[in-house]
């Protein structure tokens, strides 16, 4: 804290305390509100990315605590979410709370909603214990209102908690250099967190560090004692990213690959550096943050709202304006230089508010900030009134934002699909799948997938998963002859699929069983019973040899009997990997390969092959008994690529090779290694 900033500010009167506090609390309350009602209804949708936190910590926990990719570390740093080791954290923040609380769609959110209400706490704090302002209290409802921050802390993704932990590790940073060098500790704690909270805080907190480390660098050296601390304290909570890299060194490039990031692109340097320049510029351009439908998916928005309300501008601006005239300041500096680094990470990539989200941290700041300035100047004895209106003013806007979001998503022409909103999770996949498998025990039930990012972690998550019985496939699916269902077996197709199977010359009569509506009230999915022509399927048999599961082979594998369904191949067939052949696939479509075994078998390991250059990432997957036991995921270049089975049984592996857009993927071997004489009945 500056010397003009305690002469500036004199210490309050009692009564002028009590007001202050009571507008805090009162902005708390009118945040939490805005969160917690109707935490389920908005966003519409419940995504993957938010349930995926507490599956991962199950599988960790039924484990024995260690990650279920090799070399299944203890408490492992890095967990595996569409491919990539992208979450940390939020795996064991979110699985503790599903623990104590049950794993259902209300425990992910409202743990979310109720650590975001701590960095908006952090916020205050530092306004009014190192800015010292009067109306420290109006960040709170500021950041209430934020259509981006609204919408994204109602979720369970995992930018929600780095934002939060940003926050704190603001306020922490900001006493320490405010003369208490003692609250380093505390900002080296709330930075690790930024870090393992989600992938681009690693980028945030590197460049968040390197502009503190050189503008405050005299400061450190005057206080070097506690400085060396703080970053002996930082390498030790380094450690377990180090240990990461060491087990799976190829991570970071694999991670950009599969975002395809232009910085592994074969192009020139200073072709990367001029996108890089653009990204950023666009990072903080106001026509990004102050225009509406700005972003590149429609479900990060607030329909017919910007990710920041223009009428909040004009106080940023000014707040901003205190700052750079304030700028020797430590304090007004730090805000300066945190709206230079959080745009950082995203711009590796591309624009998107989920990477950029952590801007909100210092615009609410500057916010608050150019607000404060205003009422010293003006507010003069009509200070309480204007409070008041303040308070009212920014709650009424609030409201609005609740309605629109609850009311706006269900306009018609709303697209609910895989680019859209990806909506159904607990319509379909809790409320309607689960019945239909005890009520239709013989049937198989298979699920398009053709809606959702990953679907296979829904059922999972919901706690109804059996690999035996439920098969992700889509109708061109079955059209193409690559899944063929028995007239028992029950289908899930999206409406579009629905519509496609009238006079369809390949099915002959569609039982519908159920149906859901979109909240719309367009029809959104129906779960059917088909019965396939007989011709078609005679015809499809003879070329392929199968049944209800893809393009179906038997033979030994490694002396192990195998039956083998296999999607996604465009020359060779399951059988062919015992005969040393390879198999490939359509260009831009992942080669799947589930292996069935007759008996339950302990491995030593399954090693997959492929042909280097194309494939970007190889999963294997472990399972026994309809139950993910373990896994692994190798990325770009990688081949082999070993599930390491340590001793563990499984009845089934399956195996996904995926290649970037216009790339074929090429599987060249399959191995087997059980252990001799180790087999039990499944």
């Amino acid at each position: 804290m500056s010397l003009e900033s305690q002469e500036n500010n004199p210490v309050r009167p009692p009564m002028h305390e009590r007001t202050v506090w009571l507008l805090f609390v009162a902005g708390l309350l009118m945040y939490a509100m805005m969160r917690l009602y109707r935490i389920e209804d908005f966003p519409i949708y419940f995504f993957t990315d938010e349930a995926v936190h507490m599956v991962q910590f199950r599988a960790m926990m039924e484990n024995g605590w260690h990650s279920t990719e090799i070399p299944r570390e203890f408490l492992p740093a890095y967990f595996v979410n569409g491919g990539m080791f992208n979450l940390s954290l939020s795996v064991y923040v979110q699985g503790i709370a599903g623990l104590l609380f049950g794993q259902t769609v209300e425990t992910v959110r409202i743990t979310s909603v109720l650590f975001s209400l701590t960095g908006a706490v952090a916020l205050a704090l530092m306004l009014r214990k190192v800015f010292r302002i009067r109306e420290w209290w109006v960040v709170v409802p500021i950041l209430a209102v934020l259509p981006c921050w609204f919408l994204h802390s109602r979720t369970g993704f995992e930018t929600v908690l780095m934002v939060t932990a940003y926050s704190w590790f603001l306020y922490f940073y900001s006493r320490y250099r405010a003369g208490e060098p003692r609250w380093v500790v505390g900002a080296m704690l709330s930075g690790a967190a930024v870090f393992y909270a989600y992938a681009p805080g690693q980028g945030i907190m590197f460049m968040t560090g390197l502009l503190l480390l050189v503008s405050d660098g005299r400061y450190h050296w005057q206080n070097r004692k506690w400085f060396l601390a703080g970053a002996a304290l930082a390498l030790v909570l380094f450690v377990p990213y180090l240990r990461f890299r060491w087990l799976h060194p190829e991570m970071l490039s694999g991670h950009l690959a599969i975002l395809e990031s232009y910085w592994v692109k074969p192009i020139p340097l200073t072709e990367k550096l001029v996108i890089f320049l653009n990204n950023y510029l666009s990072c903080i351009s106001p026509r990004y943050w102050f225009f509406a439908e700005t972003d590149i998916a429609i479900r990060h928005l607030v329909p017919g709202h910007a990710h920041i309300p223009f009428w909040l501008a004009p106080f940023a601006l000014g707040g901003m304006a205190v700052c750079v005239y304030k700028w020797r300041d430590p304090a007004h500096r730090m805000i300066l230089l945190v709206f230079l680094a959080t745009p950082f990470s995203s711009a590796l990539v591309s624009p998107m508010v989920t990477r950029l989200l952590a801007v909100t941290v210092p615009f609410a700041l500057c916010a608050a900030l150019g607000f404060g300035f205003l009422m010293d100047r003006f507010a003069g004895r009509w200070l309480v009134s204007l409070r008041v209106f303040v308070l009212v003013g920014l709650s009424l806007a609030g409201a609005f934002l609740v309605r629109d979001a609850l009311r706006k998503p269900r306009a018609k022409g709303i697209d609910y699909g895989l680019y859209g909103y990806q909506w159904g999770a607990q319509a379909v996949y809790r409320d309607l799948i689960p019945v239909y498998l005890q009520t239709d025990p013989a049937a198989n039930i298979i699920i398009t997938h053709i809606t959702y990012n990953s679907p296979e972690v829904f059922p999972a998550f919901f706690g109804w998963m059996n690999q035996n019985r439920v098969i992700f496939a889509s109708l061109a699916d079955i059209e193409t002859g690559e899944t063929l269902p028995e007239p028992k077996d029950l289908v899930l197709l999206s409406n579009a699929e629905f519509l496609r199977l009238e006079n369809n010359p390949k099915i002959t009569a569609v039982t519908k069983r159920a149906e859901v509506k979109l909240p719309d009230g367009n029809p959104g999915f129906y779960l059917v019973q088909l019965d396939l022509d007989a011709g078609f399927v005679a015809a499809t048999r003879k070329a392929r040899g199968h049944g209800i599961r893809p393009m179906s082979d038997r033979a030994l594998l490694n002396g192990v009997p195998v039956s083998f369904a296999l999607t996604g191949a465009e020359s060779g067939r399951a059988e062919d990997l015992a005969k040393g052949l390879e198999i490939t696939s359509e260009a831009g479509k992942p080669i799947n390969l589930q292996m069935f075994f007759d008996v339950s078998l302990r491995f030593r390991s399954v090693e997959v092959h492929s042909r280097k250059g194309a494939v970007s990432r190889i999963s294997i997957w472990g399972f026994k008994r309809g139950q993910l036991v373990n896994s692994r995921v190798g990325y770009w270049g990688e081949s082999p690529v070993a599930l390491i089975a340590a001793g563990d049984f499984y009845d089934s592996v399956r195996i996904e090779l995926t290649g970037g857009p216009g790339l074929v993927n090429t599987l060249t071997k399959v191995v087997l290694i059980p252990e001799a004489g180790k087999a039990e009945q499944p």
